[in-house]
């Protein structure tokens, strides 16, 4: 069975959003060659890109038409959407999870290959971290301070270190397994 990677961004004081959501305090550090070839060798490393309703929208609005190095990997890669609202989703094909979480998981590891990657999402992380579904925790943090906001983490989670980057940017890919 494959394993689930969670991947998301974060403020330097654990925040992965301000509290209306706002992730634009991302973007200014989202910058060099070694943290994008980094960034893109772990899109390319799965079978599915995993996300729920809200960050399905965002991407859906940018990728289709993006030519960033990102958009590759975020456009060939199938996809698999968590929404209990969405009726069509084309550019995951359709392809919308309703189920019991930990069971639409369960069938998504038992299909991969090479795993699958669950990009952020406050809500839905939480959700996963919650149940124990989580394999793999990639924080990329950025050195910007909110004060408050969002957060994955609605209870403790003890980790082990499996790496970590620095980049030129500032920002620090910190790789964890649960402990």
């Amino acid at each position: 069975m494959s394993e689930l990677r969670f991947k998301i961004h974060t403020s330097a004081d654990g925040f992965v959003g301000k509290p209306d959501g706002d992730v634009d305090w991302i973007f200014p550090t989202m910058t060099g060659d070694d943290m994008s070839a980094w960034e893109v060798a772990l899109l390319w490393d799965t079978d599915l890109h995993l996300m729920g309703r809200v960050l399905y929208e965002d991407m859906a609005a940018h990728w289709p038409t993006s030519d960033s190095v990102h958009a590759p990997p975020m456009n060939e890669i199938p996809k698999a959407i968590f929404s209990n609202t969405l009726t069509a989703a084309p550019w995951a094909d359709d392809n919308i999870l309703r189920g019991d979480l930990a069971e639409e998981v369960g069938k998504l590891k038992a299909a991969s290959d090479n795993g699958v990657l669950l990009h952020g999402g406050a809500s839905l992380g939480r959700e996963l971290a919650t149940l124990g579904l989580i394999d793999e925790w990639v924080l990329v943090q950025h050195p910007v301070v909110l004060g408050e906001g969002l957060s994955i983490f609605a209870e403790q989670h003890d980790l082990k270190v499996t790496d970590t980057r620095v980049f030129s940017s500032g920002v620090i890919a910190t790789t964890y397994r649960p402990a």
